[in-house]
This record gives C-alpha cells, structure tokens and sequence, in this order.
C-alpha cells in the first residue's frame, strides 16, 4: 500500500508501509491492479518513532534512467528500451489470494505445474499453477515462513522459519519428513 510520495535520496519516491524484509530489495512493487509500479529498496524508521517504512523507485523513472544509460550494443545487435508511451511489457500470470497471513516465500516446482507459499502464520500452502487452486495447505512453523525450495525432482519442498528450524516435507503428502534444528535465528536464505 503506497502512502505517500517523499523526495529521498538516489530517485527513491515511493514511500509505503507494506511488511519489507531483508533480502527483498529489488522486488517488485505492485498496486492493488497488480501492475508494477515500482523497484523496493530502502527501508527505514519514519522520524523519531519506531514505525518502520519502505521506500522504492517508481518504475517511470527507472525506465528513464535505463533509457540514458542503454549500454553500446556490439555490432549486428541491437537494444530496444521501452518507450514511456507504450504499455508496461509486463502482465500478470497468475493471481491468487493467499489467505491468512502475509507472504514470506514462494517457489515454483521444476516441471512448472505447482507452486508452494509460505506465510507468517507458519503456514505453507501448495498451489496448482494451471488453475490457479490451492491443493492443500498445512501448519509447518509456530512462526512465520521464511523461504521455500522444491528439490529438482519437486518431490522434497524444504522450509525454513522465523522459528530456527529447517524442515523437509514430502509434497505427494505434506508429511513431515525432518526437522533440521539449532539455529541461532530465522532461517531466510533463497538458496535452501
């Protein structure tokens, strides 16, 4: 949710109060249409209180700057940089509401026919991509989701919270296969 426009340093002018976490800088950021109108990246306490704020780049002005700063093709190639007047080349896949909690995580399975969402309830749900259905979905954390990844043959999704743990899960199932623990604090890396 964009709450105000602000002048910040290095072309920031988004400001909103949406939950940012580490790692998430260079994401995207969407409107309620879910077009992409911004780049997240800074995140900050608004004056002397402690409420934490986001701020991004607006998209129009990344396109700006990509447009001054367009690299010199090699020869026989050639870049085309979108023009302000043309529709955003972006559109929207796929849509769905996840439902309690915010979303922490998400992957796609290799073969591109499931996607599984973590929240910060602690809950993973698994979706089917060709219809956009949630499959099944199961408690996994006593917090939040932090990060998801299928294995390559997408029968093991791991998980890691903002409760210490790494668990495996068998997909078929949902059955919990191990419980990895004796971290010092929440597991949050893309790369489980």
């Amino acid at each position: 949710m964009v709450t105000g426009i602000q002048d910040l340093p290095l072309g920031y002018a988004l400001t909103y109060n949406n939950l940012v976490r580490a790692g998430m800088s260079g994401g995207p950021i969407v409107n309620q249409q879910g077009q992409l109108i911004g780049i997240n990246g800074l995140v900050r306490l608004e004056g002397n209180s402690s409420q934490i704020v986001a701020s991004g780049i607006p998209i129009s002005r990344y396109l700006q700057w990509r447009r001054v700063n367009l690299p010199k093709a090699p020869q026989g190639v050639s870049l085309v940089s979108p023009s302000p007047a043309t529709a955003s080349p972006y559109a929207i896949a796929k849509s769905w509401q996840v439902g309690r909690g915010s979303l922490n995580a998400l992957d796609v399975q290799g073969s591109q026919s499931f996607a599984a969402s973590g929240n910060s309830k602690g809950t993973i749900a698994l979706w089917n991509l060709a219809d956009g259905t949630a499959v099944k979905d199961w408690q996994a954390h006593s917090q939040g989701v932090s990060t998801l990844k299928f294995s390559p043959n997408g029968e093991i999704l791991a998980s890691g919270g903002e409760d210490n743990t790494i668990k495996l899960w068998q997909v078929a199932t949902g059955t919990l296969l191990a419980t990895l623990s004796g971290h010092q604090g929440a597991i949050r890396s893309p790369g489980l």
